[in-house]
């Protein structure tokens, strides 16, 4: 009963959110299927958070959440399109810690679940491997994620905003177990810059390296391994090894970059195949990026392997050059070469972040990149650009911590 109910509630209120996944603990213990429900521990409103400007907060136990503070989304330009954040993901850890930092800084946040256990894939290897951004479900206050390590497990793993737990998700239904396969390549994948997600209507979007298909999969308050397959992509893009998914909501269209032929590709949800946006773009021969700016409207998309040239997609098709960036970009990026492109939700400025903290803002009015006075922490992994907050979360796997960080206020 309780799956039934979670599939006819598909877009369920943080309330209902954490109804359903109360309801669901509640079957588990009676004897369910715990595989039918979410994994992972179920601490409620574990850990919280202290900030500090212009540096790195540090994390403080126990605790979680009392006040209501912070909790609304901002629609901004996106919420005009039907797409922006929802107006409330509710109290939680994450809107208090959002609400309480300061412009220009970085906090640690506490979560329970997330752990070197939850990013392990295997082999000594990590799930956060060549990967530098996740997504936001703002229907359900969700952050997800998919990745794995080199020739080893790939995981979908996800954060509960309603009380403030990662958890491994169920395996897709096209997951496959790395350690049994004949041939490893046929399961294992890095995320690159392959996850995106419709803000509208909730449907994530995943690439394993070096294909042809794309996955999708229906976001719910209590998620499932259901994955279906998008029309997959001509052969000449597909050859394309390491790139990047985004979803352009403006244009209502799913956005690949296509690295082998140096153009794009676009897919709508009726659409039965994708269409080209010629070239030739500029950019590397693979580890290719793209992120959208809700402000501003656009998807900034190319660079990779010795190159820090982007390029701008706007609503109506038209794609421009930027000025190119400060370094060259790569999803491993190490010292002062760029590893994270990711954007500030409430402003729209584009951030450039490298290992070694230095953090670069790129403005699409001025076209040019500057650098920021921020001292950010080092060695971050991935991004997700949190827009029911208005604030950028970071995931770090050595050490396991997961950070805040505002770009600009309130």
């Amino acid at each position: 009963m309780i799956t039934i109910y979670s599939r006819l509630l598909r877009r369920p209120s943080a309330l209902g959110q954490a109804v359903l996944v109360s309801l669901a603990a509640l079957v588990v213990g009676c004897g369910g299927d715990p595989a039918s429900t979410t994994s992972g521990s179920g601490g409620s409103n574990a850990g919280g958070a202290t900030a500090s400007t212009g540096g790195a907060g540090s994390a403080v136990g126990g605790g979680g959440s009392t006040s209501s503070t912070g909790g609304g989304g901002v629609g901004g330009a996106g919420q005009e399109g039907g797409f922006g954040p929802v107006a409330d993901c509710g109290a939680s850890v994450l809107s208090d810690a959002a609400s309480q930092l300061v412009a220009g800084s970085f906090v640690e946040l506490s979560m329970s679940g997330y752990d070197s256990a939850l990013l392990d894939a295997g082999s000594s290897h990590h799930i956060l491997q060549y990967s530098d951004k996740g997504v936001w479900d703002p229907n359900t206050c969700q952050a997800l994620f998919v990745g794995g390590g080199h020739l080893s497990q790939v995981k979908y793993i996800a954060y509960r905003g309603s009380d403030n737990t990662w958890f491994h998700a169920p395996n897709p239904s096209w997951w496959c177990d790395t350690s049994q396969a004949s041939n490893p390549y046929d399961c294992a994948s890095h995320a690159y810059g392959h996850n995106a997600l419709d803000p509208a209507t909730g449907t994530l979007f995943f690439r394993l390296f070096n294909r042809a298909d794309i996955y999708r999969h229906q976001v719910d308050g209590i998620l499932d391994g259901v994955w279906d397959d998008a029309p997959a992509l001509p052969s000449t893009p597909a050859g394309c090894i390491a790139t990047a998914l985004e979803y352009f909501p403006e244009m209502d269209k799913l956005v690949y970059v296509d690295c082998a032929g140096q153009d794009a590709y676009v897919l709508g949800p009726t659409d039965g195949s994708w269409q080209v946006i010629d070239g030739p773009f500029s950019m590397g021969a693979y580890h290719n990026y793209a992120v959208y700016n809700r402000i501003e409207q656009t998807v900034m998309f190319g660079a990779g392997n010795g190159s820090g040239a982007f390029h701008l997609l706007r609503a109506n098709g038209s794609v421009t050059p930027t000025a190119v960036a400060p370094h060259d970009f790569h999803p491993e990026a190490q010292g002062s070469d760029l590893k994270i492109l990711t954007v500030d939700p409430a402003g729209g400025d584009y951030l450039a972040y490298a290992r070694n903290g230095e953090m670069w803002r790129y403005d699409v009015g001025t076209d040019s990149w500057s650098a920021l006075s921020v001292s950010a922490p080092t060695d971050l992994n991935v991004a997700i650009p949190i827009s029911s907050y208005n604030v950028v979360m970071f995931l770090q796997q050595a050490p396991a911590k997961v950070w805040l960080y505002k770009h600009s206020g309130p």
